[in-house]
């Protein structure tokens, strides 16, 4: 049995790494805070939760996870320091990002200032075409899942669902009209269990850059598959509505994010990306 299946606060690890703090967990591990006995550093540590171990796809992706990881070298996306091996399970060890996730800042602070809301998502966007021109697909961007440090910098986590782009690469992990993510932020075709590609989630990053600036859900559903017939059926509420100060230009950029149709959005990061730039400058 993976020894490390449940790990608790002040453990020790391959005499290496000692447990501080759980930071969270989502549906295929857990992550905890740890420090680097030789160094002191701090470090993040994924494992399986222990009754995933034993899933065969579970673990495959899991091992995946690894391998996107250390595909990318990009600082807004977190390293791949180790991995703490067993005969049953992996370990990953990763640099820690010092921050806490734009979910809490969103709750708090939503809507942001223009500035503030561009300053980020151009740095998501960045971060975003990297694992993009790396072969990788993220398949679950949102608030929880990027973390804003000092001077707001962004970091893209967790790549548990991830996959490449080059769909032979995946082996089966991800069957056909398997829905993988999260739907509120999830673009129409991946709550119908089709087919995405890059511009779904740059479909996720309009959905977030939306919530940034009003506060509030482009589309009214709460299911997933409310989430999909809104989608489908009805336009983002506008601006207007929340408030008064943003140019029109602005929405005329995140309703092409959150086009329905894939071919109508923007088809890459850059594209995206240097719209809101190109709009920085002129506010």
């Amino acid at each position: 049995m993976f020894p490390y299946a449940h790990v608790q606060l002040g453990q020790v690890i391959a005499s290496r790494y000692r447990v501080e703090e759980k930071l969270g967990e989502g549906g295929f591990g857990s992550v905890f805070r740890g420090t680097r006995l030789n160094d002191g550093a701090a470090i993040a540590m994924k494992c399986l939760d222990s009754e995933l171990q034993r899933n065969a796809v579970a673990s495959a992706r899991f091992d995946r996870e690894i391998e996107i990881l250390r595909e990318l070298t990009h600082p807004g996306v977190p390293r791949v320091l180790d991995v703490v091996e067993s005969d049953a399970a992996r370990l990953l060890i990763m640099e820690y990002v010092n921050g806490s996730s734009l979910a809490g800042h969103m709750a708090r602070d939503a809507p942001f200032a223009l500035h503030r809301a561009l300053h980020i998502a151009t740095q998501l966007l960045d971060a975003l075409d990297a694992v993009h021109l790396a072969g990788v697909l993220h398949r679950d961007v949102k608030p929880d899942n990027v973390v804003v440090g000092p001077n707001d910098s962004v970091v893209l986590v967790d790549f548990g669902v991830a996959a490449w782009r080059d769909a032979a690469r995946n082996a089966d992990l991800t069957p056909a009209h398997t829905v993988m993510g999260t739907p509120r932020y999830a673009a129409p075709e991946q709550v119908g269990g089709d087919a995405v590609d890059a511009r779904t989630d740059l479909f996720s990053v309009g959905v977030l850059f939306y919530e940034m600036l009003t506060g509030e859900r482009p589309f009214p559903a709460v299911t997933a598959q409310g989430t999909a017939i809104a989608d489908s059926t009805m336009p983002p509420t506008p601006f207007a509505a929340y408030r008064q100060d943003l140019p029109d230009a602005l929405e005329r950029i995140v309703l092409r994010a959150l086009a329905i149709k894939p071919e109508e959005r923007f088809q890459n990061c850059a594209a995206f990306r240097n719209e809101l730039r190109g709009l920085a400058v002129l506010t």
